[in-house]
């Protein structure tokens, strides 16, 4: 409509003023937020839509003086009416579509009630315009006042008045068509143009992803190669950068601290090793930015980096293996009022970017996974003929080592913790649960058959030399659950055999005792274990 407006400005079909740049903004008879289906793409926007006398305008905020478009409801001589078609199974819910001609524009509204008052004042306005309409022809075709006589004129002035009425509505006619011919070819052209954007855009991505395809697979792995080596060197970046903002905000400052409101002991429990994981990282960080120094080319070398500086990861044993630790002591600190203040003061460090303690604490835990699915994933893409194809795969293995020692001696550091915590909870034991090299497999309620068939509740702990069943009390002064010694089975050479819903152990003196378990997936986790220790 704006566009319109302009063109007959510019065409000056009527003795109008020009349209100013700017117009005020109309007073609405009703607004509000709709979604509007999209002209080219049928994709839903929110609009705020405000209606006028026989104009529907959209703006995209509602203080906006410029309309992004208009939704002409009816024209000045009356021969357009749009009409309002409620559409109850529609895309969208509360969707009505307002029909002007050949032009059809879908809305939605949030509620039905909303959708049913836009509904209702549109075809208020469009009644009310036809009743106006209609009596200002029956006005004109019956006049009120009586004829006035008749004053007789030449011929010739009757016929030159009618020549250049009839001359003027044809003119106005003409210009018109051509104006909104006009506009139609500007918009026709405008969703030509898009439309043409859109099919080279499409047709861009297909070639690009057929020259994909065809490449060759030595290309494809050379690329593949190229971004994991990057993502390499830019997590190692950004792993040791917040490394270097936990020592500077949390680990120097609580180290200098002179008061004695925190306890010292339990800060060196909180950071373990950490200061000296920083300082390894940032020699690996060194080495791993050599190679990137004079850029990337498919055989530079990444796996005799992770070989010279692999040895050296078993810093992570020891900060892995006081992980819970170091949990327990920030529990501890977090109820010194003191901590908690320096806790809040450090959070509004926008170095920190929301992270708190435990989320850079953490990070250490994470990286060693990390690094070997890194490696795996480089091995991969790497050639065999590739010189770094064979120190990566070392690195590999090497790193693997590394996981499951780790993982084995924070298992055994876990399970000795839980045992010397049962010594003084099981009672009537007949011998010590402590001894060298014994580690906890798996705890958990089980069912004792006993002798006439009847399950028993019970609460068993498998150890790696022997099985210990108990019975679970829980102490109701202390809140804690205490055990009473039953039967203990030794796991040297005994038979495991699974029958139904049991699993029976049947020991070397031939004595057999069976365990019901009714779910599958504990019964086989059971059996799974037992079976690792015959």
């Amino acid at each position: 409509g704006q566009m319109l407006r302009s063109l007959q400005s510019k065409l000056s079909f009527t003795k109008e003023s020009p349209v100013p740049k700017k117009e005020p903004k109309p007073k609405f008879l009703k607004e509000g937020w709709l979604q509007k289906q999209g002209d080219l793409l049928p994709t839903w926007n929110v609009r705020w839509f405000g209606l006028a006398d026989n104009v529907l305008f959209y703006y995209k905020n509602p203080k906006d003086d410029e309309p992004m478009g208009e939704i002409i409801l009816y024209d000045e001589r009356g021969k357009i009416f749009a009409s309002v078609m409620s559409i109850d199974k529609g895309k969208k819910p509360n969707m009505f579509n307002v029909v002007q001609g050949r032009a059809n524009f879908s809305l939605s509204a949030s509620t039905a009630e909303e959708k049913q008052e836009w509904m209702d004042v549109i075809r208020k306005l469009n009644d009310q315009k036809q009743r106006y309409l209609s009596r200002s022809q029956v006005s004109f075709i019956q006049p009120a006042s009586p004829p006035r006589p008749v004053v007789t004129q030449p011929m010739e002035t009757k016929s030159t008045d009618g020549l250049k009425a009839m001359f003027h509505y044809l003119s106005n006619e003409k210009k018109v068509k051509k104006c909104q011919s006009v506009a139609r070819r500007f918009i026709h052209r405008r969703r030509y143009l898009a439309l043409v954007k859109a099919a080279s855009t499409f047709t861009a991505w297909v070639t690009g992803n057929k020259v994909r395809q065809s490449l060759p697979p030595v290309l494809k792995k050379a690329t593949h190669r190229k971004n994991i080596a990057m993502e390499i060197l830019q997590t190692e970046r950004s792993y040791v950068h917040h490394l270097t903002l936990c020592d500077e905000i949390f680990v120097q400052p609580l180290m200098s601290r002179q008061d004695k409101a925190i306890p010292s002991d339990l800060i060196r429990i909180i950071f373990s090793n950490l200061p000296f994981l920083l300082m390894f990282q940032v020699e690996f960080l060194n080495s791993i930015e050599e190679r990137f120094s004079e850029g990337w080319h498919p055989h530079r070398k990444l796996g005799d980096v992770f070989l010279k500086k692999i040895s050296q990861m078993k810093l992570y044993t020891q900060y892995i293996k006081d992980y819970d630790k170091s949990m327990d002591a920030f529990k501890k600190c977090v109820e010194v009022p003191a901590f908690l203040n320096f806790l809040e003061n450090a959070k509004k460090d926008p170095r920190c970017n929301l992270l708190e303690l435990p989320d850079f604490l953490i990070m250490p835990v994470q990286r060693l996974p990390r690094y070997e699915m890194l490696l795996k994933d480089l091995q991969r893409h790497t050639e065999e003929a590739n010189p770094d194809c064979q120190q990566l795969l070392k690195a590999l293995e090497q790193m693997k080592e590394i996981t499951l020692s780790i993982n084995e001696e924070k298992r055994h550091a876990d399970s000795l913790v839980r045992i010397l915590e049962l010594k003084g909870k099981v009672k009537g034991s007949a011998r010590d649960l402590y001894s060298p090299g014994r580690l906890l497999v798996r705890e958990g309620p089980l069912h004792l058959v006993t002798g006439d068939g009847t399950p028993k509740a019970i609460y068993a702990f498998l150890f790696n030399d022997q099985m210990m069943c108990t019975k679970a009390k829980k102490q109701r002064i202390q809140n804690t659950i205490r055990f009473n010694y039953l039967v203990n089975i030794s796991m040297k050479q005994v038979e495991i055999q699974e029958v139904g819903d049991q699993i029976k152990l049947k020991e070397k003196d031939g004595k057999v005792t069976s365990f019901q378990i009714f779910e599958n997936k504990v019964r086989t986790a059971w059996l799974k274990d037992l079976l690792s220790l015959n």
